[in-house]
Order: C-alpha cells, then structure tokens, then sequence
C-alpha cells in the first residue's frame, strides 16, 4: 500500500473525551483477477498513536508501507518497506 495523502480529523466522543490525530489515505493495485484500477482506503491514527509509533506523516507520503492490526483491527505496527 502506498500512503497518498492524510488529512487532519479531530473530535469529541459522545462522552465529550477530545481526541486528536489525522485519516491516513492508503492506495493499492486491485489484483487482476477482481477488477482494474487502484483501491483506495483510510484508517484513523490519534496523535498519540502516531508518537508512540514514532510517525512522521510528512515523510510518509508517496511511501510503500505494510500496515499491521492488532486483535481489533487497529493499527498497530506501520513498516515502510522502500
């Protein structure tokens, strides 16, 4: 997957907790045998998780990455792999 783009998406939970951070845009080839083209994808990551993981969203732009989930479906590890 390659990160094309990311866009800052703070809120407030109904239990009115802030949380901060941005929705990362993901791009991937769709395999030939399901279609043709580019699938696009998002995923959240808080600030907080974006310091703990050490990312630099700036630098990751145009980056091919792998990214791993957790039990939850949550990000939990992002690899760039160029």
């Amino acid at each position: 997957m390659k990160v094309v783009g990311y866009r800052r998406n703070d809120f407030v939970t109904k239990e009115g907790k802030p949380v901060t951070g941005c929705r990362i845009y993901l791009a991937t080839d769709i395999p030939a045998d399901s279609g043709e083209g580019i699938s696009v994808r998002d995923m959240y990551l808080s600030d907080h998780k974006m310091a703990e993981l050490q990312i630099n969203l700036r630098e990751l732009l145009g980056q091919d990455v792998k990214v791993y989930y957790n039990e939850y479906r949550k990000p939990e590890t992002i690899v760039v792999l160029n």
